[in-house]
C-alpha cells in the first residue's frame, strides 16, 4: 500500500517522530504502536521494531482526517517513548 506508507511517512516527518519499521492492517479493533515482538496469524510471521497497527474496519468508518490524527497520536508514543 504505497500511498498508506507515504501517508504515514509524511506524518512522521511532519512530527519529527521516528517512522514504523512495519505497518500492520488487521482485522481486530483498536489502533496502536509497539516496539515489542508481534506474531502475524495464520502465517505465523514475527514482526519486530516500531510497528503501527492499523484495523482494517475503522479505516471504512473513519475520514482522511480522522484517520491522520489517529495515526498521529500513534506515531507520538515513539518520540515519547512509550511503546
Amino acid at each position: 500500500a504505497p500511498e498508506l506508507f507515504r501517508f504515514v511517512e509524511g506524518m512522521a516527518r511532519r512530527q519529527e517522530t521516528a517512522l514504523p519499521d512495519t505497518i500492520v492492517v488487521g482485522l481486530t479493533r483498536g489502533f496502536f504502536v509497539t516496539e515489542g515482538h508481534l506474531r502475524l496469524l495464520p502465517e505465523d510471521i514475527l514482526v519486530t521494531g516500531r510497528t503501527l497497527y492499523l484495523p482494517a474496519p475503522y479505516l471504512e468508518l473513519l475520514d482522511r482526517e480522522e484517520v491522520a490524527a489517529i495515526i498521529g497520536h500513534e506515531l507520538a508514543h515513539f518520540s515519547g517513548k512509550d511503546t
